[in-house]
């Protein structure tokens, strides 16, 4: 029966030991994943600000090109 005691005691160890060492990296885990989740919201805004500012230049020259053609047909219009 001690012997039993003996087994069920280092076996209880064990788990804890398991247990401290799956929580410790479960941890890591969180930490690593909040570092991939902050690096790729940057990369993603990063991005999507580039996209906009290419989307608003391109806004720019075509309401430039638009008024220049818009110039261009009244003073044929007007000959």
């Amino acid at each position: 029966m001690e012997g039993y005691r003996q087994e069920t005691f280092v076996n209880q160890k064990q788990i804890e030991y398991k247990v401290r060492a799956l929580a410790a990296t479960i941890t890591r885990s969180i930490k690593q994943t909040d570092q991939w989740l902050t690096a790729s919201h940057a990369i993603n805004t990063a991005i999507i600000k580039e996209e906009i500012g290419d989307f608003e230049d391109w806004m720019k020259t075509m309401e430039f090109d638009c008024k220049s053609n818009n110039v261009a047909i009244r003073n044929i219009h007007q000959d």
